[in-house]
């Protein structure tokens, strides 16, 4: 398991809302364990749109909550942007450090690989959810996977319908019409402090598709 106090020559850095952390097209110096905030990363076409193709926050654990760490394997020229979403509270490692650090470890190795078949699964659930018209699962699954116990309860990140809608495909309003479905089963609730999972036996028998709901 990766641990943050044995990860070398880290400095600690701050990227407001709105601000790149990585840059799509350019060569990586850096990788960034993201402590607090929530990023996305995101592919730009020429013609200026954007597709999601994954979020981190600091719910994500291990090497997933590393910006960049996939890259140190692909010629470190990054395909994405990573866009900070919220206010991001992050570590930078130089690459070759971090490289060094990780196959120097099986575990941490295996790990990579681990993450590396996890998002291009990911990615293709969601395109087959989409496919078939049902995405409810999806969020279910995006909600716990980006959840933290704060005060003995488990509240989701800080993020947008919009930033949802584009990570699964869908519009802004079929995302404010599935969190209106589970606040009225007394699923999730909206309290001061963000969005809590009131039954998470309930949204993870809907994230594996034991129910289904289509939109």
């Amino acid at each position: 398991m990766l641990k943050l106090s044995e990860l070398p020559l880290k400095t600690y850095c701050e990227f407001n809302k709105g601000e790149y952390i990585i840059h799509q097209n350019e060569k990586i110096n850096y990788v960034y364990k993201i402590v607090s905030g929530v990023c996305y990363r995101t592919d730009t076409s020429v013609k200026g749109s954007e597709i999601v193709y994954g979020i981190k926050s600091s719910a994500s654990i291990g090497l997933e909550s590393v910006l960049g760490s996939l890259i140190l394997f692909a010629g470190r020229i990054s395909t994405c942007n990573f866009v900070a979403h919220t206010k991001c509270c992050c570590y930078k490692i130089p690459c070759d450090d971090f490289y060094n650090y990780v196959v120097s470890h099986q575990e941490l190795c295996v790990e990579m690989i681990q993450l590396a078949m996890k998002e291009h699964r990911a990615v293709n659930e969601r395109f087959r959810a989409k496919s078939y018209g049902n995405t409810f699962g999806q969020l279910c699954k995006l909600l716990l996977d980006h959840s933290v116990i704060i005060d003995g309860e488990r509240v989701v990140a800080s993020f947008n319908n919009k930033l949802i809608g584009q990570y699964l495909g869908i519009h802004s309003v079929t995302v404010s019409k599935i969190l209106k479905y589970l606040k009225a089963d007394e699923t999730i609730v909206k309290r001061k402090k963000g969005l809590v999972i009131l039954d998470e036996h309930k949204l993870n028998s809907y994230a594996n598709i034991d129910r289904v709901v289509y939109w």
